[in-house]
């Protein structure tokens, strides 16, 4: 509510409810029995609108489907908000565990309308130390209702509680959205963080090749550690996509983010432009890009040098002082998909605003995300990946943290519903202003029961 009394952003909030309401008063009565798709979805998807892949795997849509799982683990470099004995950041050591994982996934399609879903969750428990048990949960929506001829609206949304960037919710073997800037895959510390991003958006078919988009959301980030930085933000976004032939589509979008740090001063505002190019190559590729700039302004407190006298006369070398700043980055993005009957394939680039990792407040974000998963035979199925991102806080706040990751995971079916699986992850954190280097690494071997598809979705 504070945004919406509040400030110029209350004001834009105000115009989205309203310009929403008026198209949606003036839209006409849905087709019976239209398919739902997003206006423009004739032609490759566009940068700016995300992927909306919750449910799918690869680029198909599955019944919804049950997992469990039941593995031993072997975890090492996790790391605690504390110093050892010696003044270093704390470090787990080698933890032998056991972890118990359900979930479930899957996509459904009515009439005028399309819901998907991925929910995950674990329970783990180690032998030598129960101090770093715990329970993680991620759920993922996306919701697609299609309004008339010409309009549909789309919802999406991921949250959850984790205390673990590396493990069996949010391994490097996930595709990576760079719409939901909440994931936590830049994190530098293992601590218990909740986590909220919902988004929705209106697109309307201009024409049969033309469509534009009006959105918004709102995120939140809680870290439990009362030193680490959470956020909230507010956001609204808008596009034109004109399709240029029938594998072609071009774009331009603008965003606009406000951002506000709990338990320390200060704020942000972030807006960027963008030009977007997407095509498809036949029936496997389909490449999506984007290029534009970003300005990022930022308020907040900063330690500085006190001036002799003052320093003499308050007995103390040092204060504080509140600082203003505006930064200018360049942003892009590349995605490539590549999908086969028995394998799929996706790189992707993205350079973008980042929301903090709980030490920095608003900056810039560079990752790299690679994925290859393929059914090697009818029993056995592989899957690798690879991720690296670099974190710059801005202003003040403008330390630099690298991440580097990779995963391989090996599943053989042993029965129609029953798998013996074998995984391996290893992340490196680096922090560019110190020595600081951390390599983390989960192996896990154990048994998945997929029962296979069940029709509980309401009809």
């Amino acid at each position: 509510m504070r945004y919406w009394k509040n400030g110029r952003f209350g004001v834009i909030c105000k115009v989205l409810v309203c310009l929403g309401v008026a198209v949606l008063l003036l839209e006409p009565v849905p087709l019976f029995g239209q398919v739902p798709s997003i206006p423009g979805y004739g032609g490759p998807a566009v940068a700016s609108r995300g992927l909306g892949r919750a449910g799918q795997r690869g680029s198909e849509t599955v019944s919804l489907t049950a997992f469990a799982s039941v593995s031993g683990t072997y975890d090492t470099g996790i790391t605690a908000v504390g110093l050892d004995q010696q003044g270093n950041i704390a470090d787990s050591g080698a933890l032998l565990g056991v972890e118990v994982v359900v979930g479930a996934y899957g996509t459904k399609t009515w009439k005028r309308r399309r819901l998907g879903l991925d929910y995950g969750g674990n329970f783990r428990h180690y032998t030598g130390n129960s101090y770093f048990d715990g329970s993680d949960h991620y759920l993922a929506l996306n919701y697609t209702q299609q309004l008339g001829r010409r309009g549909a609206l789309q919802f999406s949304g991921v949250g959850g509680t984790t205390s673990r960037a590396l493990g069996s919710n949010f391994g490097y073997a996930t595709g990576y959205d760079p719409a939901f800037l909440t994931t936590p895959l830049n994190d530098i510390f293992d601590n218990r963080l909740y986590y909220a991003d919902f988004s929705g958006r209106y697109a309307r078919q201009l024409s049969p090749r033309s469509s534009v988009s009006l959105g918004g959301g709102v995120l939140s980030m809680r870290r439990r550690s009362t030193i680490l930085i959470g956020t909230n933000g507010v956001r609204a976004n808008g596009d034109f996509v004109r399709r240029i032939s029938r594998n072609t589509s071009i774009g331009a979008g603008f965003n606009y983010m406000k951002l506000e740090f709990p338990r320390v001063f200060g704020d942000s505002n972030i807006q960027s432009l963008s030009v977007q190019l997407s095509r498809n190559i036949g029936r496997r590729w389909s490449v999506a890009a984007s290029l534009g700039a970003m300005r990022l302004e930022l308020t907040g407190v900063r330690q500085v040098n006190l001036d002799p006298v003052v320093a003499e006369l308050l007995g103390q070398l040092v204060g504080r002082e509140a600082f203003h700043s505006i930064n200018y980055f360049s942003i892009g993005s590349l995605t490539i998909l590549h999908t086969m009957r028995k394998s799929d394939f996706s790189i992707g680039y993205n350079r973008g605003p980042s929301i903090g990792n709980g030490v920095t407040l608003a900056g810039k974000l560079e990752n790299f995300t690679a994925t290859y998963s393929r059914v090697v035979t009818s029993r056995l199925h592989l899957s690798t990946s690879a991720y690296w991102s670099n974190t710059t806080g801005a202003g003040s706040y403008g330390g630099s943290f690298q991440t580097l990751a990779g995963g391989v995971n090996a599943s053989y079916r042993l029965t129609d519903y029953a798998s013996f699986t074998l995984g391996a992850q290893e992340r490196r954190i680096g922090v560019g202003s110190s020595q600081f280097n951390r390599w983390s690494t989960r192996l896990n071997a154990g048994i998945d029961f997929r029962p296979g598809s069940f029709g509980l979705w309401p009809k």
